[in-house]
């Protein structure tokens, strides 16, 4: 959407664009509230598919109301709080999709949520594309943008969660009581994916409102191609959940360990082939997708995948935490990681400009590395065996 954006329009409202999905990834978390992977890892059904859809209805209004208040607070012009506000929408039926896709996955139903995804990214993509070009508004395609997912979701998701979870919602007192309960067990869990999308934002929207959104559009032309990275790892992953809730819930140190050293390893694997082709085709790639204007920062291009590749590996080590259930200790130390890049953001922004972006970002993600890192080690090397089963991997 950046690349399209730059390309059909120009940097200011790739700018737009990319203030608009800095500010409303916090909010969209909060809509989320970290419930896919609690989700997956309930392997023993401990809430049902209605409660989690009941939860997802009230968190998406929540998300969705203090993103308002936010934008309006910062101060904007109207052009810039429509645009947050769409994609916000947009963003808000992302979530109620995550929702169902949790459901699917737990019944073993891939195929629904590759065939669900397929048909958003197509035509959602189609549209956007098309309505910005024919009709030069930013606006305009965000809001066929937010149509469209609708309607997908209304024609290809529902039909398929009425025929797994029959009523899809369930609002009799048993049930709201239950979703409130799920809602207070999972607090911790959306604290700990609302730091990261904090952190990211701390620096952008500062380097946006000391300098310019057309600078801030090259800067998120650049960081663009990376988030390949992050789906890329958090797609080929998400589905070993329950086996690593499974290895910590028997007590298996070294189906534990061997888990997360496998999840860590591909992600830093990912990490090391982006910045050889970066090093090799960077400039030639980055060229053909954004043109010319990008070439004089094209040497941060590194430095945001080392960031991506980071966040990855947060994202694999908060698995772990999510999965023992140590969320406090997992926020405590994300906490940690964002109050350094409050404090040093300021400093290194002023001083290296477009490059303290990056700066700031990978010094505070090797604190929370470290950190998450050691703690991990101490929790997983204390397990011992819970019962005599006896697990036979093949």
């Amino acid at each position: 959407m950046t690349l399209v954006t730059v390309r059909v329009r120009n940097f200011y409202d790739a700018g737009i664009l990319s203030l608009a999905i800095t500010i409303t990834n916090v909010f969209y978390m909060i809509s989320c509230y970290g419930m896919r992977s609690f989700q997956a890892s309930d392997i023993i059904g401990e809430y049902s598919d209605q409660q989690y859809n009941n939860s997802r209805l009230i968190t998406v209004t929540i998300g969705f109301t203090l993103c308002l208040i936010f934008t309006f607070n910062l101060g904007y012009e109207s052009s810039i709080i429509l645009a947050i506000s769409l994609y916000m929408l947009f963003k808000s039926i992302e979530a109620f999709t995550d929702v169902f896709h949790g459901i699917f996955q737990k019944n073993n139903r891939f195929d629904y949520i590759c065939i669900s995804l397929i048909l958003k990214g197509i035509f959602g993509f189609a549209i956007f594309i098309s309505s910005l070009y024919l009709g030069k508004s930013l606006n305009l395609a965000l809001a066929l943008l937010f149509i469209t997912s609708l309607v997908t979701v209304y024609i290809y998701d529902l039909p398929r969660i009425r025929d797994i979870a029959n009523p899809v919602f369930n609002f009799d007192k048993e049930s709201l009581k239950s979703t409130f309960i799920l809602l207070k067990s999972t607090f911790l869990l959306m604290i700990s994916l609302i730091i990261p999308q904090i952190l990211l934002s701390i620096p952008r929207i500062y380097y946006e409102k000391h300098y310019s959104s057309e600078l801030f559009g090259i800067f998120s032309s650049l960081s663009a191609p990376t988030i390949v990275i992050t789906t890329f790892v958090s797609s080929v992953l998400l589905p070993f959940l329950p086996q690593l809730a499974m290895y910590y819930n028997k007590g298996l140190r070294k189906g534990t360990f061997l888990t997360l050293s496998g999840f860590i390893g591909i992600t830093v694997f990912v990490g090391v082939i982006a910045e050889i082709g970066a090093y090799f085709w960077g400039n030639p790639v980055l060229e053909i997708m954004f043109g010319k204007g990008v070439l004089p920062y094209s040497e941060i291009f590194a430095s945001i995948i080392l960031v991506t590749t980071l966040s990855a590996i947060i994202m694999c080590l908060n698995f772990f935490y999510i999965v023992a259930r140590k969320l406090i200790s997992m926020n405590i130390i994300l906490f940690i990681g964002c109050i350094a890049c409050y404090f040093v953001s300021p400093t290194l922004i002023d001083r290296y400009g477009m490059y303290g972006i990056t700066h700031t970002l990978i010094i505070s993600q090797m604190i929370q590395v470290v950190l998450l890192t050691s703690k991990m080690l101490l929790l997983v090397f204390r397990m011992k065996p819970k019962d005599s089963c006896e697990i036979i991997i093949r």
